[in-house]
């Protein structure tokens, strides 16, 4: 396989799997993203995590501003593949709303996310090295076991 392609579903996975995560833990305490989400909302789900996240690794002030910044990635890749619809909701009902599936259509929306996701990975990918990066070598082990 081809370095950058390689490189690329490696972003690709790593970014899902981080909005994945925070996606979870701001919806098992009620702050979820989702159909009701709105900006006060997420900018409470973001800060909750973050305080969470900091309490955890008992992170510096330092190391808060980069996970801080790694947060506001993740939420403008967030809110990048939310844009791709102006109302999801409605272009979820329009691809089941005939006789059949409109393939065509789920297509089309699915690589609108994916063009998305593609174009905001680097910098997702940097913030989330920087921040890896600026932690201890005992932080490093316990973001290792949470993984694990």
């Amino acid at each position: 396989m081809k370095p950058w392609i390689k490189r690329t579903l490696i972003g690709i996975a790593c970014a899902g799997v981080l909005v994945g995560v925070t996606a979870a833990a701001g919806h098992h305490h009620g702050l979820g993203h989702g159909w009701n989400s709105n900006a006060y909302r997420d900018a409470r789900a973001q800060a909750y995590l973050v305080s969470r996240v900091a309490h955890e690794l008992k992170l510096d002030a330092a190391q808060i501003q980069r996970l801080t910044a790694l947060a506001n990635k993740l939420g403008g890749l967030r809110t990048a593949l939310d844009g791709t619809a102006a109302n999801p909701r409605a272009a979820m009902a329009a691809i089941v709303a005939g006789p059949v599936f409109d393939s065509d259509r789920a297509d089309s929306a699915v690589a609108a996310g994916a063009d998305a996701l593609r174009s905001a990975s680097p910098e997702l990918i940097a913030s989330a090295a920087d921040f890896f990066d600026s932690l201890m070598p005992e932080q490093k082990q316990r973001v290792r076991n949470f993984v694990a």
